[in-house]
């Protein structure tokens, strides 16, 4: 009797299953719920429905909540022909899907995909990348991991001056990215002036300690003082007086270094100094 019923489908159910034969053809995986609403026009609950018929009845084999996980229990030659509207359109739909790209294009995708299958693609992109880790930690745990993660960007500037373990390597391309990453993944104002001063303090230390550098390295540090000035003097006004000390000493740590620095420094201390007057 099994056998019989393992055999046995309706038109419509052999759409079905002619549909999730047809997609994992094209696409390289097997439908969601969501592709077959989609493609059907249909609602979520009527295909939800014919999915367990068609488990029930022996036609499609998949793993409970577990997102695109059927299989056919059926031969594929025992299958009729999705009609000809239903297979140009899911054709078309494909062929956009490969062509088209950028974010609106993924968006269409993720639109589609279940609960179970965007974790699966979050989990992904966390194992992918560091810094997919820190914007995922910084999004979904707000607060608990915010001083770790400004510790950790420190770590990083003051790495490129004084490792652990033998020469600062000078990447001060790797520092400044540093910065500009942990600005991006966190919008945090207060830490991002925190990275500048770090910045512009290991590399006053370093020059302090080993003699002139070159004109592109005090150039670069000049930078990053000019920005942090434009954030107390701008949008971090208020957290001038937490860096006032920090700044003057650094003005004072570069008095003897030469190439204009330690005048670009005073400058700019004197400038902070008058506006929060």
């Amino acid at each position: 009797m099994k056998d019989s019923m393992v055999n046995t489908f309706t038109a419509r159910q052999g759409q079905f299953l002619a549909y999730i034969h047809q997609y994992s053809l094209l696409n390289g995986c097997v439908p969601a719920e969501a592709d077959m609403q989609r493609f059907f026009q249909i609602t979520p609950p009527s295909v939800h429905s014919m999915v367990l018929t068609l488990e029930r009845r022996g036609l499609i084999r998949r793993v409970p909540g577990q997102a695109r996980s059927i299989t056919l229990a059926v031969s594929p030659e025992s299958l009729p022909s999705l009609n000809t509207r239903s297979r140009s359109a899911l054709e078309t739909m494909t062929k956009t899907n490969k062509k088209s790209g950028g974010w609106s294009a993924v968006r269409q995708q993720l639109d589609h995909y279940e609960k179970s299958e965007l974790i699966a693609q979050i989990k992904d992109l966390y194992d992918a990348a560091e810094v997919n880790r820190d914007i995922l930690q910084i999004r979904c745990l707000a607060g608990k991991h915010d001083g770790e993660i400004l510790k950790k960007y420190q770590g990083k500037i003051v790495e490129q001056f004084f490792p652990a373990r033998g020469d600062g390597k000078l990447n001060l391309g790797e520092a400044r990215k540093a910065i500009r990453d942990y600005r991006k993944i966190t919008g945090n104002i207060s830490g991002t002036a925190e990275l500048l001063l770090t910045y512009v303090e290991s590399g006053t230390r370093f020059t302090c300690e080993f003699g002139d550098i070159n004109e592109r390295f005090y150039d670069s540090l000049e930078s990053a003082l000019e920005e942090l000035a434009k954030l107390l003097m701008g949008e971090a006004r208020d957290l001038y007086p937490q860096f006032a000390d920090r700044l003057a000493r650094v003005e004072q740590m570069s008095k003897d270094i030469g190439w204009g620095f330690h005048d670009f420094i005073a400058d700019i201390v004197w400038q902070l100094e008058a506006k929060s007057a």
